[in-house]
């Protein structure tokens, strides 16, 4: 209710009437006695000022008394509060405090400290022109699968609030129905402590990890699910054993990064990744008495305009010096190590619409054939040539807020060419895969695949193609 451009609320509890009725009375009377006192006053006040000013303050006193008096006559209508109505009040509190207790506690996962929940899901489906035939197919050229399956745990073990030197965990199972592993296994378990604060974007970063996680080697090895244009991964991941896990400590961080707010991008100019590992692979114990070292060093081209066609150039450098176990078989002991070396140099150029990725991996073995160490060489080049149309992969686009589950939707057409050399001591022996495809951006963590493979394989003098569509799904 108002009254004199106040308002008032109609509910008020016991004792509050008479203390504002004592109020209001005060007021009254001393308005009332400046009144009568002004009046009387009257004749000297006019010898300073005029008559029409002293009337024209006595109608503001005469307002100003009238505005107190409505409120004394409001109040007074207002009811006061009775017992029932506290107690009313007071039980829905209480209700509302238990409900929302008993809801948290049905519906809140409640643990000892912060936590992410994540997971991936590929749902597949394939043709290939080629029927499979063996001990337990018959004429077989398409299947649906299930491509992976994975769940991801990671969360802030202790939170640095002065400096953001924050230790965190990262946990996740993985299971591959296709590959023949229908089971959850552990895939990264490791925790992480930053050495260097973080708050400062402008500033470097230094991070040591210790646990089981993929190896920082190239483009394609060390690149998420959002990021990896194709159904299926390079050849070389595989083939050179660089796709697996390794449990060991590493160590990451960047040098002299260019920072620009306003479109919320961050580009060290000098970025590394080293580690020291078992060289087992994943879940496993070191198999001999020599750790593995592996490591990457990138240069990003630095500008001075986010808007510099030179940005988001990239160049960089990876090595892998391990050993392997000579294994003569038929259940023998090793009787050795040998080495198994990798090396890689990939450069990238991925300036929204435009993208372009191109890495060169080298692998020298040493392995044992009939009793005799030999040496192996391998080779492999891999290409990818993308186009991006929407905003996807703008950070400033994505960042605007929106209402529900709105996402910008992104078209990405792509050809890659894929080459692997098995020995390249060996002519006519190398395998080549050319992929064109199409991937739809529709949601925040969605998106389906279309692949189309045309597959030459020298040493069979073979060729295949093959039709491959995936639906990729996270939360």
């Amino acid at each position: 209710m108002n009254a004199g451009g106040m308002v008032y609320s109609p509910f008020r509890l016991p004792g509050t009437t008479a203390v504002f009725k004592r109020n209001t009375m005060n007021k009254l009377a001393k308005l009332s006695a400046f009144v009568v006192a002004g009046s009387a006053l009257a004749t000297p006040v006019a010898a300073q000022d005029t008559a029409q000013d002293v009337e024209k303050r006595l109608r503001e006193l005469e307002q100003k008394v009238k505005v107190l008096d409505r409120q004394r006559k409001i109040d007074e209508q207002i009811p006061a509060a009775t017992e029932y109505d506290v107690n009313g009040l007071q039980q829905s509190l209480e209700n509302f405090r238990w409900e929302w207790g008993r809801a948290r506690d049905l519906h809140t996962a409640l643990t000892r400290r912060s936590l992410q929940i994540g997971g991936v899901v590929q749902a597949r489906a394939g043709w290939s022109e080629e029927e499979v035939t063996n001990d337990s197919l018959y004429e077989r050229d398409s299947s649906f699968d299930i491509g992976a399956a994975l769940l991801t745990f990671r969360g802030n073990l202790y939170r640095d609030y002065e400096e953001g030197r924050n230790l965190d965990y990262r946990l996740s199972f993985g299971a591959s129905p296709q590959a023949n592993a229908p089971s959850l296994d552990v895939l990264d378990a490791n925790i992480t402590y930053n050495l260097w604060p973080t708050l400062d974007k402008e500033t470097g970063r230094l991070a040591v990890t210790a646990g089981q996680r993929l190896l920082p080697f190239g483009l394609e090895v060390s690149a998420s699910e959002e990021l990896k244009p194709v159904i299926r991964n390079a050849q070389f991941a595989s083939e050179m054993g660089l796709s697996s896990r390794q449990i060991g400590v590493f160590v990451t961080g960047d040098l002299d990064p260019f920072v620009d707010h306003g479109f919320n991008y961050r580009a060290p100019r000098i970025a590394f990744d080293f580690g020291l590992v078992n060289g087992a692979g994943a879940n496993n114990s070191d198999d001999n008495g020599k750790k593995d070292l592996v490591g990457r060093v990138q240069w990003i081209v630095p500008v001075e305009d986010y808007n510099s066609l030179l940005r988001e150039i990239k160049v960089g450098v990876s090595g892998y010096y391990g050993h392997r176990n000579l294994d003569p078989g038929s259940g023998q002991e090793p009787i050795g190590t040998g080495k198994k070396n990798r090396f890689g140099l990939d450069v990238s150029y991925n300036h929204n619409p435009i993208g372009l990725t191109v890495e060169y991996v080298r692998g020298s073995d040493e392995q044992l054939s009939e009793g005799v160490e030999t040496d192996r060489d391998s080779e492999s080049t891999v290409a990818t040539l993308f186009w991006n149309e929407g905003e996807q992969f703008v950070g400033s686009y994505r960042g605007q807020a929106r209402y529900d589950d709105w996402w910008p939707n992104t078209y990405q057409p792509f050809f890659r060419w894929d080459r692997f050399d098995p020995d390249t001591d060996e002519s006519g022996d190398h395998r080549t895969v050319y992929t064109l495809g199409f991937n739809l951006f529709f949601a925040q963590t969605t998106k389906f695949q279309i692949n189309l493979n045309r597959i030459e394989d020298k040493s069979t003098n073979s060729e295949n193609h093959e039709l491959l569509t995936q639906l990729q799904f996270g939360f």
